[in-house]
């Protein structure tokens, strides 16, 4: 009953009532550029600063170190200690999102097998449609017409061919469309660069084809931005949301357990889905097929306790698991 039910907010109202003051955002822009840091962005909520510099830049300033290091058997970069920043500044800043180029892994967990007898099953499109009581829908003659789902990558596609032959293969009527986007923020300097491809396509077009399954009508768009220090998963989501149009339906099928993403990585995606959710996005996130052990994702063992996917974890999301 509300006057404001539905009433969606724009990202610049977004900002008016709950970003901080123009004030606040002066005084860390000033500061940072002082310090020799680049300001490239700064979204209209208010919310996120964007801005780059040399690992000596970051030694100056927040007085940590960024190391080359060995994780997962593969070389990052990483800061050894938290960053500082001065008490002043404090009140406006939650954290600094990343100084390092962990990023989030996709959550597809391949299989290379299937026989009657092993218990493993192909799934195909009927059987989605069935499992999730969809048929009622599609008799009615709804199959996503007039709706678009932005998917959120950090790969392109190999080929759109391969989404074409899944549709083709079993009969996917309705017209749906499938294009690619590097979704630029508002103003500024573009932060979103074309990923191109790599061995993320695989969650690509798998994301692509099964959303095509349950909405055969929808626009599917995948909306693509290139890993920085910072995920181009969260840079894409955050250009969206804070763009002219917002998306009315967003889709992510990447993780991290939320204990390595880190408090301030945890917040931004908190806090960028909450934006989202004011705007009217519907924000979907796969919730991994680890259980409850996320952070031993692709190990035989779990060691690390309880844990669950931090880019799904948020109360402005919804956690979409393994219900088969």
């Amino acid at each position: 009953a509300s006057p404001n039910f539905h009433r969606w907010l724009t990202p610049d109202q977004f900002g008016t009532q709950f970003g901080p003051a123009a004030s606040d955002i002066e005084q860390i822009t000033g500061w940072l550029q002082a310090h020799g840091f680049r300001v490239n962005v700064t979204l209209p909520s208010g919310m996120v600063i964007d801005f780059s510099g040399s690992a000596g830049q970051v030694r100056a300033a927040f007085h940590t170190e960024i190391h080359n290091v060995q994780a997962r058997g593969e070389s990052h970069i990483a800061n050894m200690s938290d960053p500082q920043i001065p008490v002043a500044l404090a009140p406006a800043v939650v954290g600094i999102v990343s100084l390092h180029d962990f990023t989030p892994q996709p959550n597809i967990v391949p299989r290379s097998n299937f026989t009657a007898g092993g218990g493993a099953f192909l799934m195909t499109p009927p059987d989605l449609a069935t499992i999730y009581n969809i048929n009622p829908l599609f008799a009615a003659g709804k199959s996503g017409q007039g709706q678009t789902i932005y998917l959120i990558e950090d790969t392109n596609l190999f080929t759109n061919n391969d989404w074409i032959t899944f549709r083709s293969t079993f009969g996917l009527l309705g017209g749906g469309t499938l294009t690619t986007v590097q979704p630029a923020p508002p103003s500024g300097t573009n932060n979103c660069a074309d990923p191109g491809v790599n061995g993320n396509s695989l969650e690509a077009i798998l994301d692509a084809e099964w959303a095509s399954a349950a909405a055969p009508s929808a626009a599917i768009v995948m909306a693509t931005c290139k890993d920085t220090s910072t995920s181009g998963i969260l840079i894409a989501v955050q250009n969206l949301i804070n763009g002219a149009n917002p998306p009315a339906i967003i889709s992510i099928s990447y993780g991290e357990c939320e204990a390595f993403n880190g408090a301030s990585a945890n917040a931004a995606f908190n806090a960028i889905y909450q934006q989202g959710v004011a705007e009217g996005t519907s924000i979907f996130v796969s919730s991994g097929d680890q259980a409850g052990a996320v952070c031993d994702g692709g190990l035989t063992n779990a060691t690390h306790g309880i844990g669950v996917n931090g880019l799904a974890s948020t109360a402005f999301n919804v956690a979409v698991g393994g219900t088969d």
